[in-house]
């Protein structure tokens, strides 16, 4: 038997003694988050785990749909003028935030001053680069948001910008009331109040958090769930075991503790669990990258542009997602941007080619691969089987590349820093558009000031850049990414997919291409 299979047998047998803890009288849908929350406050919404708990009980003015489309949300509508400075936004009407104790037993309408209220908060947060366009007045330090009544606001902009409305989506934008904020202070973390399809009911951090159905939530007919119910347990095959016995509903992406079991190498769902579970892929706008400092002063090769072509050349992608990834990806052949942003198939990118591989080798001034220094790729546990995959390739074909493994707080402090030559790394889209992919090589946000992690500067690129805020069609971002491509500052893995797993009575769990858990429109039966 399957060492897995022996595991789960075990474990089966374990929980069974535990007795159970269904709720039969109620539509509850459940999942675990084994990597923990850590804030339900929307300025903490950075990351996955945050961001599904955070959109359940707040929203933006906009929103991004399950395919990528901008909708509004708490806007009714907007209009753009100045060469798109300025946006003027229309809100609903008679939409209320959730009860509770901070408003002191009344209803508290949503309304536009709330939205300036909350987007200084965020102007005054580590999340303010998010709005960093707002013009800002110099003689009040106010925002250019201008109130024209209590449900028509307009924003004015220092540069024109046509992804302004899909930035106010992300989810630090979700519209928080001031008086939950001066109500609970420090706590105002774990006491989340918004006008989202979610109450908050109860969190033990680290063991359960419970929300419940917003019975007057502003779109008629949903959720049609009564609870959502977030587990914390840390150990992902346990999760697994549980998730099989019916006790989750839901298991997102592929890990290596459990896609050997539930997939088969063609990236299909294992026969044995047809009856089961439900599996669903889309393209996810997530894509998976090693970056390469451009600025070191050792004498890394890496700061050679032919050895960091090499590397690219000398990378077969398709194998890696077949034998790694069970099938779940699609080639890094491109550039950072994944495909499905663009109009047409992207002409930049790699694609494994050994001759290429030992002619870039010669470029870069040494006789043979075995010559080249040897460097060091740094990544973390969770990738140890893709960078390790990797660096075998490499080194059977005369490379000497080591691998170094941090834990992930380490290893992206330690990327942010600049204090790491080579080192792997993803993007997943802020907001679904390339402009959001190729502010990775802009100047002034060189990290620790932004996300240019591999500090690429090019005078020429950064005002590019500047001007395509504007711009109407993808041809200026499609000519940015074959750029990038050349210099070569990062080598592309592989674009991801989004990959759930569903128990068979749960309906209607839309993916999304950012990941979004969106269950407004769920069901269980």
């Amino acid at each position: 038997m399957h060492p897995m299979r022996i595991y789960l047998l075990l474990m089966a047998i374990l929980l069974m003694a535990c007795g159970n803890h269904s709720h039969s009288d109620k539509k509850i849908f459940r999942y675990n988050e084994s990597s923990g929350i850590t804030s339900l406050d929307p300025l903490k919404a950075t990351n996955l785990s945050n961001i599904w708990a955070v959109q359940q009980v707040y929203e933006g003015l906009t929103m991004i749909d399950s395919v990528g489309k901008l909708q509004p949300l708490l806007a009714d509508s907007w209009q753009v003028s100045d060469s798109m400075r300025t946006y003027s936004f229309q809100l609903k009407k008679n939409i209320f935030f959730h009860n509770d104790d901070c408003f002191k037993g009344k209803r508290k309408k949503f309304s536009a001053f709330d939205v300036v209220y909350s987007y200084e908060r965020i102007l005054g947060s580590s999340s303010k680069w998010v709005l960093q366009n707002i013009q800002m007045d110099s003689a009040t330090g106010k925002p250019g948001i201008e109130i024209k009544d209590s449900f028509s606001i307009t924003i004015h902009l220092n540069d024109p910008s046509a992804t302004f409305p899909q930035m106010l989506a992300m989810p630090p934008c979700g519209i928080v009331p001031k008086e939950a904020v001066d109500f609970y202070g420090k706590d105002f973390r774990s006491h989340p109040v918004g006008t989202g399809p979610f109450v908050f009911y109860t969190w033990h951090e680290n063991e359960k958090l419970i929300f419940h159905k917003n019975n007057a939530y502003h779109i008629p007919g949903i959720p049609l769930i009564d609870a959502i119910s977030i587990s914390f347990l840390k150990d992902k095959q346990t999760a697994l075991l549980e998730f099989i016995r019916g006790k989750f509903d839901f298991i997102s992406g592929i890990d290596a503790a459990y896609k050997d079991e539930l997939l088969m190498g063609d990236g299909k769902l294992n026969p044995a669990y047809l009856n089961k579970i439900n599996l669903t892929k889309q393209p996810y706008l997530n894509t998976e990258y090693l970056g390469i400092r451009l600025d070191s002063t050792s004498n890394t090769p890496l700061q050679n542009i032919h050895i960091r072509k090499a590397l690219n050349y000398g990378l077969d992608r398709e194998r890696l997602v077949k034998f790694i990834r069970n099938g779940v990806g699609v080639p890094g052949h491109y550039g950072i941007v994944p495909p499905v942003l663009f109009s047409k198939t992207p002409d930049a990118g790699y694609r494994y080619d050994k001759q290429k591989f030992e002619e870039e080798i010669k470029a870069a001034g040494y006789p043979d691969p075995n010559s080249v220094p040897a460097f060091r790729l740094s990544a973390d546990v969770a990738y140890t089987d893709v960078c390790t995959y990797i660096i075998n390739q490499w080194n059977e074909l005369g490379l000497h590349v080591q691998l170094e493994i941090l834990d992930r707080p380490t290893l992206k402090s330690e990327v942010a820093k600049g204090n790491l030559e080579f080192f792997r790394a993803s993007w997943i889209a802020d907001y679904p558009h390339a402009e959001n992919y190729l502010s990775l090589f802009y100047g002034p946000l060189k990290s620790p000031a932004g996300p240019n992690y591999t500090h690429f500067q090019n005078a020429t690129y950064d005002r590019m850049f500047k001007q395509s805020s504007s711009a109407s069609n993808d041809s200026i971002y499609f000519l940015m990414d074959h750029w990038i491509m050349e210099q070569a500052p990062v080598i592309i893995l592989y674009y991801d997919q989004v990959v759930h797993f569903t128990n068979k009575r749960v309906k209607n769990l839309p993916p999304h291409p950012m990941n979004y858990l969106d269950l407004r429109r769920v069901d269980i039966r």
